[in-house]
């Protein structure tokens, strides 16, 4: 479970992170030039959503997961409490 979760959130931030760099790089390069690149454009702000919902899906994950291992503890000590 603890691997998992610690698989789940490296992957997701570093998908953010890469995503944030990209839109970055792009929402420079789309004003570099004598016209506003509106591909470029479109592309920065697809990247800048996907690093953001990446960001908090991996907050998300690792708050799931963890008060699912947290409950799961609670169980197992209560179950033993009660023999």
């Amino acid at each position: 479970m603890r691997l998992v979760r610690t698989v789940s959130v490296v992957l997701l931030g570093a998908l953010s992170f890469i995503a944030f760099y990209y839109s970055l790089f792009w929402g420079w390069a789309s004003g570099t030039g004598t016209h506003d690149n509106l591909a470029l454009k479109r592309a920065s702000n697809i990247a800048l959503a996907v690093s953001f919902v990446s960001f908090w899906g991996a907050i998300a994950v690792w708050f799931f997961m963890r008060s699912l291992m947290r409950r799961k503890a609670a169980a197992e000590l209560g179950s033993q409490a009660a023999r």
